[in-house]
């Protein structure tokens, strides 16, 4: 999977990546996580999950927690880039991502 995520550098800081229920419960194993926060406010998340015994994970979940850490006062949107999230599958096929998600954060 890479998901793309931007967000406001300017009132949150990227403190902890963690692999989410989706991959580590329906394996029983953890994916490895790779990302890059190049740009202020962008974060590439890769997650790969190497696994030849069960090759189909179905159902639904989430991928990762993400953890921020606030620098200042205010409100801040985070919010997939979805035109540049993808998720494959064993046989390298793009698996449709149904669905859109935003979060706002208050920081007071």
């Amino acid at each position: 999977a890479q998901i793309i995520i931007n967000y406001d550098h300017t009132i949150l800081k990227l403190d902890t990546l963690l692999p989410g229920i989706f991959i580590t419960d329906t394996s029983k194993s953890s994916p490895l996580f790779v990302y890059n926060e190049d740009a202020p406010g962008n974060l590439e998340l890769f997650v790969y999950f190497l696994d030849v015994i069960k090759l189909n994970i179905e159902g639904t979940g989430h991928i990762a927690d993400i953890i921020f850490h606030p620098l200042s006062t205010g409100s801040a949107d985070i919010e997939y880039d979805l035109e540049n999230c993808l998720v494959i599958d064993h046989n390298e096929e793009t698996v449709s991502l149904n669905g859109y998600r935003t979060a706002e954060i208050i920081v007071e």
